[in-house]
């Protein structure tokens, strides 16, 4: 019974792991930084679940650092930004990151800048 548990959360532990490197590195917003409303203008994802993100407030910019996990949600993978208690629908297609706010639906596509 225990090597089954131990070996289960191992697992997870793995998959986890293979989905959040699917993320890790830089992302730059592609959207104008005066554009009305929240987007991200830029994203990096470490893979020792390190972030530094800044998002764009229709005219002003406001800096965040702290930690990350990636994990299975509903719509797909969520990235849960754990120091500011957000948490977004991420997705990956052709060297694009587009994240998603569960809470407002606003989107934003980010473009690779550098793999971590």
């Amino acid at each position: 019974m225990r090597k089954g548990a131990f070996l289960l959360a191992g697992l997870g532990l793995l998959v986890t792991g293979c989905v959040s490197t699917q993320y890790t590195g830089t992302w730059q917003g592609t959207a104008d930084a005066s554009a009305e409303g929240f987007h991200f203008g830029g994203l990096t994802l470490g893979p020792d679940g390190g972030y530094t993100a800044y998002a764009n407030y229709g005219g002003g910019t406001k800096g965040y650092t702290g930690t990350y996990e990636i994990e299975a949600g509903e719509d797909g993978h969520m990235l849960m930004l754990e120091d500011s208690g957000r948490s977004y629908v991420i997705s990956r297609a052709d060297g694009t990151l587009l994240i998603k706010d569960p809470q407002t639906g606003v989107e934003t596509t980010l473009t690779r800048v550098e793999d971590d």
